[in-house]
């Protein structure tokens, strides 16, 4: 297979590594295969202990009742995990607007539409400056790693792995019997009575690919062949908006609107406040990368004008308010994670219908905005988008048709549990985080029912296997 790589300007997929590791992003590139030519790429998704919510801009909203229609699971059934997972992340809407998203609220209150404050896993101080797709250095954003994961390894008995890869997991007799890890250039076997995957909707399907056997030769807990399958990523489209004054510092993530959740054509989804925009340096990047996917010839041409283009940016950009809007896109078959054992891997393409739902947003959204608009990014049909990926091991009642039960266990296999946006039947028409850490916190009720409350005090086995 012959890889697409990154324009010359861009980033150096070999050289990156290190440095997106200390910065908390997936430093691994995948390939998108859904077009004549692969597409190679890093995604801007989080990675180590937290996962992307170290990233996030730390929107937390709860999806709505008629979205889990599709689900195995009610909306009321999952509400009291919200509620408990709001708790656990301090949740809360902003104390008070900055003065230009007060002005946008105005405006969008003039127009007839219903703003309202932002729910944020944030602790608000006042030195706050978003830290949207980076790392918080003011301890400020409340994420899975400093809120679960460390109230978890305050209790006796549990312990945590850094620097560890998992290459597979082993079953035997419909049960996993341990799991293949390598730390540090050694292999070793983790045992216990149960197992829980929690990769991501892009690696939790690969794992499973990779522990594929002779008994289960398309991956284990696939008898449905539905592992990999029904990728969905969210449709995201940027609004550049015009300020009044400059845009203030600490945090303007705070306004959002759901009057189009709803739309004629089908559903739509939520629309908020995006806070900062990245750096112009990987603005720059990642149109030049874009661009290259299409012609290598123009975006080498257009890196030359890179100074002009960085003052343009930098001026559009530091007198906006910028909005995205997230329409939900449907679970599809053909959009998937491929059981390609070397290469993450996936196909992705926005369905004809998901357009038509888009477009309708786009319309809308342009009209709303039309006095105050400055800038539209129109990047929902961008597969280097993969933030919300979600769908790819999906739960259901019938085993012929999903991957997991309602509760999160493999139809497949008694002690596997799978407990993350994979998933997700349908994505929603808000940000998944907050679903994700409810749906997880009510598996573990499910899993614990009826046993000891008081954590084990025995640690899990961890013995050194050599594979020859």
């Amino acid at each position: 297979m012959v890889l697409k790589k990154l324009p010359a300007c861009g980033l150096n997929l070999k050289n990156t590594s290190d440095l997106f590791k200390r910065a908390g992003r997936r430093s691994q590139s995948i390939v998108d295969l859904s077009y004549k030519t692969p597409r190679e790429f890093i995604p801007f998704i989080g990675e180590g202990a937290g996962g992307s919510s170290l990233l996030y801009g730390m929107a937390m909203e709860r999806g709505h009742v008629d979205d889990f229609k599709c689900w195995p699971i009610t909306y009321k059934e999952i509400e009291p995990y919200y509620q408990e997972a709001e708790i656990l992340f301090g949740v809360a809407p902003s104390k008070s607007l900055c003065a230009q998203n007060q002005i946008i609220s105005d405006f969008l209150v003039s127009n007839g539409l219903t703003p309202y404050k932002l729910p944020l896993a944030s602790q608000q101080k006042l030195e706050c400056q978003g830290c949207q797709g980076q790392l918080c250095s003011h301890n400020n954003k409340n994420h899975a790693g400093n809120c679960a994961l460390q109230a978890a390894l305050n209790f006796e008995g549990n312990l945590l792995l850094d620097e560890c890869e998992v290459v597979s997991l082993i079953e035997n007799s419909n049960k996993i019997t341990n799991v293949i890890i390598k730390r540090n250039n050694q292999t070793f076997r983790i045992n216990g009575n149960n197992v829980v995957l929690a990769a991501g909707a892009l690696e939790t399907p690969r794992i499973l690919f990779k522990s594929s056997t002779i008994e289960h030769s398309n991956g284990l807990a696939n008898s449905s062949g539905k592992v990999g399958k029904n990728l969905m990523r969210h449709l995201i489209d940027l609004y550049l908006l015009e300020a009044s004054e400059p845009v203030a510092k600490g945090i303007i993530k705070e306004l959002a609107f759901n009057d189009f959740y709803r739309l004629p054509e089908g559903k739509g989804g939520t629309v908020q406040s995006f806070g900062y925009m990245p750096p112009v340096e990987l603005v720059l990047q990642d149109i030049f990368r874009d661009l290259s996917f299409q012609s290598k010839f123009v975006s080498r041409g257009l890196q030359i004008l890179s100074p002009f283009l960085k003052f343009f940016l930098n001026k559009l950009i530091s007198n906006s308010v910028v909005f995205a809007s997230i329409v939900e896109d449907s679970p599809c078959e053909d959009n998937q994670v491929l059981a390609i054992r070397d290469q993450t891997s996936f196909i992705y393409k926005v369905k004809e219908a998901d357009q038509i739902r888009l477009k309708s947003m786009r319309k809308k959204l342009q009209g709303v905005f039309k006095s105050k608009l400055k800038m539209k990014i129109f990047s929902g049909g961008k597969n280097t988008l993969l933030a919300h990926a979600c769908g790819t091991c999906r739960m259901g009642i019938d085993s012929k048709d999903s991957v997991v039960d309602k509760n999160g266990k493999c139809h497949d296999i008694s002690n596997l549990f799978i407990a993350d946006a994979s998933v997700f039947p349908t994505s929603l028409g808000v940000n998944p985080a907050l679903t994700i850490a409810a749906n997880a916190i009510r598996m573990a009720h499910e899993m614990t029912k009826g046993k000891p409350a008081k954590t084990p005090k025995t640690q899990c086995k961890v013995n050194e296997l050599q594979i020859h």
